[in-house]
């Protein structure tokens, strides 16, 4: 299997979203990027979970911080990788020093069944990858930005990157742990959102909420607390 990596030249911007939400997400990014008077044009695959960006004219950065509504995360491209071998981190070296340093790794994949298929995978690629990222000083605690390693499948994706100032999860999915008490599932729903808008559930004082049509109760059950 030959390597082929490829250094984006022009900016391009990696959206993480639901499968089946890429039109959705296209249409935000052709939105703010018209007014922001950037020039350039999406790429999507149906149901693939991400979109690209690629900017022809002006720059998306200042969209890294926003929170868009169809987008889980967003990221920069150091550039792409294509059928890589087996040796990926050799492969993928030149493209990890021009990101660094960075102070965190995400390993992200597709929120689709195939991609979820890696997570194995994956786990194994960070043991073998970070303690040669420390050894090498590229992953330094503290730095102004993470690497993304987005794998589209096991050979062929994309290295970006983001402020670590800019609040994201690893694949823009939080993992959260349902409690046995919840009368629902929908209670995770007010916990995400509870973080995604103050940061965190812990600090939550002297506030007022209404849950209109309260059944289970879910969503009551999770303001409570």
């Amino acid at each position: 299997m030959h390597s082929d990596l490829q250094h984006a030249h022009d900016e391009t911007l990696l959206g993480l979203c639901r499968p089946g939400f890429e039109n959705d997400l296209a249409a935000e990014l052709n939105y703010h990027a018209a007014e922001q008077m950037v020039g350039g044009y999406p790429r999507t695959v149906p149901d693939s979970g991400y979109v690209l960006w690629h900017s022809q004219q002006g720059s998306m950065a200042a969209l890294l911080g926003s929170g868009l509504i169809f987008a889980r995360s967003l990221s920069l491209a150091e550039g792409q990788f294509v059928d890589i071998g087996d040796d990926r981190i050799a492969e993928l070296w030149p493209l990890l020093k021009q990101a660094a340093p960075f102070s965190e790794v995400f390993l992200e994949h597709p929120d689709t069944n195939e991609g979820r298929e890696m997570q194995r995978f994956l786990r194994g690629f960070r043991k073998a990858l970070e303690p040669r990222l420390k050894k090498a000083g590229l992953l330094k605690p503290g730095a102004r930005q993470r690497v993304h390693l987005f794998f589209s499948d096991s050979h062929n994706g994309w290295v970006t990157s983001s402020p670590t100032a800019v609040p994201l999860v690893e694949g823009g999915v939080r993992r959260l742990k349902l409690p046995a008490e919840a009368p629902s599932r929908s209670a995770l729903k007010v916990e995400e959102a509870l973080i995604r808008f103050f940061g965190s559930t812990d600090s939550l004082t002297a506030k007022t909420a209404v849950d209109l049509g309260a059944a289970p109760g879910g969503w009551s059950w999770q303001l409570a607390r």
